[in-house]
C-alpha cells in the first residue's frame, strides 16, 4: 500500500517538475499563471507572454510610409503657342494618290461559232457559196435524188461529201460538185461543224491580226486640229457631216461602188476628219465602223476614208491600211 502511494507521489511530482521547468509558458497546466523572463534556448530567443502584447502593439503603432504623388504633367497648349507667335499649324500632308489607270479600248466581242449559227439550227448561207467537203463519222445508207428518181447509196465511214446546203439539222449534200445527184444526212453523222468552226476561226484570227497590225502613220486619237489650223489649201476643205451624222461624200463613194464591203446602212459609228499622213501624203482621214458581210454572218469591222481635195482617194483597214475591197 505504502509503495503504491509512493508511486502516485512520485508521478505528480515528476510531472509538477516537467511542467514548472521544462514546458513553455502557454504550454503549462498547473503553473500557467507564473512569468517567467525570457530565456535562451539553444542560442535562440524565447519571448514570455508579457512581451508579445508589446510586440503586436508596436507593429499596429508604426507610422505608415508617405506614398507620394506625382503632379500630372501639364500639356502644353499648342494651339494658343501658335497664336502667341502668330504661327500657323503646318497642314497634314497626304501621300500622292496613284494616277489612274487608264484603260485600254477593248475589241468587240467575237461571237462563238455556236452564236453565229444559232447553235447550228441556221448556218449562214454564204458559207456554202464555196466548196465545202465533209467526211462522214460512221458508216451511213444516203437516199439519192435525182428529177428521174431515187437511189440508196451506202457509204463508209470518211467518205467524203459535198455540201450545198442545210435543212433542219441535216445536210444536203452530194457525191461531187458536179452531181446531179443530191441526198440527205445528219449533221451529227459527219465533221461538219469541226469543218465550219475551222473556217470561222480562220477568219476571226485574219480580222485579228489586221485589227493589231500599226496603225497609219500620224494619225491622230482625236480631232483637236481644226481647219483653220491645217494647210487647206493643200488637203483642201475637211468633209462636211450631215445632219443625220452620215457624209456624204463618203456615202457617194459606197454606192458608187469604190468599195464593196462597206454599205451605208451597215455602218454604225462615223468618226471626225483628222489630219494624218499615208506613204508620205497628207490626207483627212475619216474612221467608220460597220458590219462585214462574211461567209459566216456580219463581223464588226473599223475603215477609214482617204479624203483629198474634195475626193474619196481610197479606202483601207484602220489597223493594218490594207486597201478595203
Amino acid at each position: 500500500m505504502k509503495s503504491t502511494l509512493w508511486t502516485v507521489f512520485s508521478l505528480i511530482l515528476l510531472i509538477a517538475f516537467n511542467d514548472f521547468l521544462l514546458a513553455s509558458p502557454r504550454g503549462r497546466i498547473l503553473f500557467s499563471f507564473v512569468d517567467w523572463p525570457t530565456q535562451k534556448v539553444a542560442g535562440s530567443t524565447v519571448a514570455t507572454p508579457l512581451e508579445e502584447p508589446a510586440r503586436v502593439a508596436l507593429t499596429k503603432t508604426q507610422p505608415a510610409a508617405p506614398q507620394i504623388q506625382l503632379a500630372p504633367k501639364k500639356t502644353a497648349d499648342v494651339s494658343s503657342h501658335l497664336k502667341a507667335h502668330s504661327l500657323q499649324p503646318t497642314p497634314a500632308v497626304s501621300p500622292p494618290q496613284p494616277a489612274p489607270q487608264v484603260k485600254a479600248a477593248s475589241a468587240p466581242a467575237v461571237p462563238s461559232a455556236e452564236q453565229v449559227t444559232q447553235n447550228w439550227s441556221a448556218i449562214p448561207q454564204g458559207f456554202f457559196n464555196q466548196p465545202r467537203h465533209v467526211s462522214l463519222c460512221r458508216d451511213s445508207e444516203i437516199v439519192m435524188r435525182t428529177q428521174s428518181g431515187r437511189a440508196k447509196v451506202r457509204m463508209p465511214k470518211r467518205a467524203k461529201l459535198q455540201v450545198v446546203a442545210q435543212d433542219g439539222m441535216a445536210l444536203v449534200v452530194a457525191p461531187s460538185p458536179n452531181s446531179p445527184l443530191r441526198g440527205e444526212v445528219e449533221m451529227d453523222a459527219t465533221d461538219f461543224k469541226e469543218v465550219f468552226t475551222a473556217a470561222y476561226d480562220e477568219v476571226i484570227q485574219r480580222k485579228a491580226e489586221v485589227a493589231n497590225k500599226e496603225p497609219l502613220a500620224d494619225l491622230k486619237a482625236s480631232p483637236s486640229l481644226q481647219a483653220t489650223e491645217i494647210k487647206t489649201d493643200v488637203l483642201g476643205p475637211p468633209p462636211s457631216k450631215a445632219d443625220d451624222g452620215t457624209y456624204p461624200l463618203l456615202v457617194s463613194s459606197m454606192k458608187s461602188g469604190a468599195v464593196t464591203d462597206i454599205k451605208p446602212e451597215h455602218v454604225k459609228y462615223w468618226g471626225e476628219p483628222v489630219r494624218s499622213k499615208v506613204e508620205g501624203k497628207d490626207y483627212w482621214i475619216v474612221k467608220v465602223k460597220y458590219d462585214s458581210l462574211t461567209q459566216f454572218g456580219k463581223l464588226e469591222t473599223e475603215a477609214c476614208a482617204r479624203v483629198l481635195q474634195g475626193k474619196v482617194d481610197g479606202w483601207s483597214y484602220a489597223g493594218s491600211g490594207e486597201p478595203v475591197p
